[in-house]
């Protein structure tokens, strides 16, 4: 079972808290793969107290990098909203919802 590098600031930026939902869940569970099921780790990201602040990560970094479900986002919904923010001139950093 392969777990996130916490100590790694891309993986886990320092200003996450330290009961992130994910911490003791397999990453298998969040990168699926292209039309891979969601639904587990969405359910784990919705319980978690940092959901928002994973999402804003998520969304600050690159579509071409960043695969996977990030604060219960997969990376097609992370590139929509992305592509409403450049529409409607939101910033990253301003609420996902």
């Amino acid at each position: 079972m392969s777990r996130f590098d916490y100590n790694d600031p891309f993986t886990a930026p320092p200003q996450w808290p330290a009961d992130i939902a994910c911490r003791n869940t397999d990453t298998a569970v969040f990168f699926t793969g292209r039309g891979g099921r969601t639904e587990v780790a969405r359910q784990v990201c919705r319980g978690c107290p940092a959901i928002e602040l994973c999402a804003e990560w998520a969304l600050e970094q690159s579509a071409d990098l960043l695969h996977g479900v990030w604060g219960g986002l997969s990376r097609d919904e992370r590139r929509a909203i992305r592509a409403g923010r450049r529409q409607t001139g939101v910033s990253a950093g301003q609420r996902v919802a």
